[in-house]
């Protein structure tokens, strides 16, 4: 999915059921390590999980003009849980995207969670019904 393009991603699997939790991977846009991701009027719908997972050693992320909606887990998940060189996000933007009914699966959920990042840029977005917070970031220089 590059920048200009119009994609609508439907994910439904009946063979996870409704009290499946932790599938922070189970995500229909998924990197690890990366250098230069850009996702632009993206639409996911529906995933069991998160919409869009990066882990690993990922940098220049931009995630610009997406909806995320009725998903599991979090719209945007950047980042692992855990600190090494080969283990960071650094150079994100999220900037202009609409999430709404994230957590439909694990109430827990963050809209926009980010671990281990550095240089993130989070401007512009519209988040409405999530379960319990809209951005979580650890690190450190970000400006939201």
């Amino acid at each position: 999915c590059g920048q200009g393009t119009n994609t609508a991603i439907h994910h439904r699997d009946p063979a996870i059921g409704k009290k499946t939790v932790g599938f922070m991977e189970a995500a229909p846009i998924f990197a690890r390590s990366i250098d230069g991701l850009t996702l632009s009027r993206v639409t996911v719908d529906g995933a069991l999980g998160s919409g869009v997972v990066c882990k690993g050693r990922v940098e220049n992320v931009v995630i610009d003009s997406c909806t995320f909606t009725n998903l599991g887990n979090a719209a945007i998940h950047l980042g692992d849980s855990s600190y090494s060189k080969n283990t960071f996000v650094k150079g994100v933007e999220i900037t202009n995207n609409y999430v709404r009914g994230i957590g439909t699966l694990y109430p827990a959920s963050v809209a926009v969670i980010g671990t281990i990042i550095a240089n993130a840029r989070v401007v512009g977005n519209t988040v409405v019904s999530v379960p319990y917070s809209a951005f979580s970031f650890g690190s450190e220089k970000h400006k939201v």
